[in-house]
């Protein structure tokens, strides 16, 4: 009986941590509905050897997570081919978002050519790939570079055009090895939207696509696994960490920044709605007065300048100058404590010195405890 591997290969920023966590969690219940959440070479919940195997022998170097491991690729998929038929369950899954680099990687995707060739002709291949819309995707995967604090991450105009693999702006090439060696009916692409971030809706489209049907006693993670760097203290990381900031110092600055921004506004979403009331109630009063019979004021004009929410940017520059001027001041606080001790240590020292020079002048001494006194004589 054949059986069916599939490989879930991301992309990067489609839930695939929330995925993971949930069916590493989940083995039990899977099982039983038909589904083996591979526990060969499992690590983090995630099967990324898979991957890493791959481009250690082809050469990559980069964001290679301190992957150590020199098992040949060759062997490290046979292992994983040996489990499928070895499964009770008529389908197996793998999932690492590693897998989706190999478009970026010419001689990865022949090295990965030449093992699927070579695969037992009783397993059955099948690709699961999630896509998200691509500014969404570039912003998602910026934001996750400066959390991960792997490399030096310039500006965003830079990273997007100088640091991202192509994979990231051209899901054509992203998806191109795929279909190249499994072929197209062999591939499942789906998007990855606002919707699916629902409880069990991402799950649940992964195992629709599998064949299986959602149930009920899957348990999820109760927190996000993966949660995204707050954007309004993004660039500040990203400039503490090139600074060459220590990550504790990183923690302060973000908790600085973060309380001086939320004293500037709330929620931007609740920020736009309410000014969109107050222009409302802007124009409609302009409107009332426009047949008041002495006035030269040009009501039209006025219309067509409404109340306007500062710029997010100003407000975001104003959070940065209280960080600044905070940080400013810790130092100065920090600097002026060292100072006052090293005041009062060379004021002993030099005192120290003057008492060597001149035993006259050094301040009389208290007896030691316990000493006894001198006989008085008669």
């Amino acid at each position: 009986m054949k059986k069916r591997l599939f490989l879930h290969i991301g992309h990067f920023k489609t839930g695939t941590t929330a995925i993971q966590a949930t069916l590493a969690n989940n083995e039990a219940i899977l099982r039983r509905l038909g589904l083996d959440y591979a526990d060969e070479m499992r690590f983090h919940s995630k099967h990324s050897k898979l991957a890493f195997s791959v481009y250690r022998k082809a050469g990559v170097t980069t964001l290679m997570h301190g992957y150590r491991h020199d098992q040949a690729p060759e062997k490290v998929w046979s292992h994983l081919f040996d489990y499928v038929r070895n499964s009770a369950c008529p389908n197996v899954l793998v999932s690492t978002e590693e897998l989706i680099r190999v478009g970026a990687h010419p001689a990865a995707e022949a090295i990965l050519r030449d093992i699927v060739r070579d695969a037992p002709s009783d397993i059955e291949f099948k690709i699961i790939a999630y896509l998200r819309a691509p500014n969404d995707h570039l912003r998602s995967w910026y934001n996750q570079l400066v959390k991960m604090n792997a490399m030096p991450v310039p500006d965003f105009n830079q990273t997007v055009t100088t640091v991202m693999e192509p994979v990231h702006v051209d899901y054509s090439l992203a998806l191109k090895p795929w279909i190249s060696i499994f072929g197209a009916e062999n591939l499942h692409v789906r998007a990855y939207t606002a919707d699916l971030k629902a409880s069990g809706g991402l799950v649940n489209d992964l195992l629709s696509t599998v064949g299986i049907a959602y149930s009920a006693k899957l348990q999820e993670p109760f927190t996000d696994v993966n949660p995204r760097l707050d954007e309004s203290l993004l660039e500040l990381t990203r400039m503490l960490q090139i600074a060459g900031y220590s990550k504790d110092e990183v923690a302060w600055g973000q908790h600085v920044l973060g309380s001086f921004r939320s004293d500037q506004y709330e929620d931007d979403a609740q920020t736009v709605q309410a000014f969109e009331e107050i222009i409302g109630q802007s124009r409609s009063g302009l409107r009332s007065l426009r047949k008041l019979p002495h006035s030269n004021v040009d009501f039209e004009a006025f219309r067509l300048s409404p109340p306007r929410p500062e710029d997010p940017l100003v407000a975001d520059t104003l959070a940065l100058v209280g960080y600044l001027m905070s940080d400013v001041r810790r130092l100065r606080q920090n600097l002026y404590g060292r100072n006052s001790e090293l005041r009062q240590r060379i004021d002993s020292l030099e005192e120290r010195l003057k008492e060597l020079e001149d035993p006259r002048l050094a301040k009389p001494r208290n007896r030691r405890s316990g000493a006894k006194n001198k006989p008085k004589t008669a």
